[in-house]
């Protein structure tokens, strides 16, 4: 089964089933996860983290310059 979907991955990334170790099999469920599931959710993990990371940033810039001019503002009028 583990072989199986191996397999399936490489053909899809262009490899040839022949090509897949047995020794990644030892443990079918938790290899195969590994394998084809987790090479994914790190990929997509690691472009949430760049997007919430440059969203924090552009926040945090806006509120600095709002609150200098707010403050530059008041200063101003006293």
């Amino acid at each position: 089964m583990c072989l199986d979907r191996i397999d399936f991955a490489r053909e899809r990334i262009g490899g040839r089933p022949e090509e897949t170790p047995r020794s990644q099999c030892y443990v079918p469920w938790v290899k195969c996860w590994v394998i084809i599931g987790v090479q994914r959710r790190v990929e997509a993990l690691i472009v949430v983290v760049v997007v919430v990371v440059v969203v924090v940033v552009v926040v945090v810039v806006v509120v600095v310059v709002v609150v200098v001019v707010v403050v530059e503002v008041l200063l101003l009028l006293l």
